[in-house]
């Protein structure tokens, strides 16, 4: 029999309770990476070039519903 010592808090049960909100670091290509306390991972584009393609990227994906979405 193998015995597992739960005698004290994990090291993520512990960052988790300490974590006052979501961790935010830049990337290197004018966007943002942040992490919240759950563990989910987002990033974030926030280049007006970036989000332009992404924008053409979705729009051949979807169509064109809506003449008034852009980049601004």
């Amino acid at each position: 029999m193998i015995t597992i010592d739960r005698s004290g808090p994990s090291p993520y049960s512990m960052w988790m309770r300490s974590a006052a909100g979501p961790m935010i670091a830049p990337l290197s290509n004018d966007g943002v990476v942040s992490v919240d306390s759950n563990g989910r991972v987002q990033v974030w584009e926030t280049s007006p070039a970036l989000l332009g393609s992404s924008l053409q990227g979705w729009t051949k994906l979807i169509g064109q519903a809506d003449n008034d979405l852009q980049v601004e």
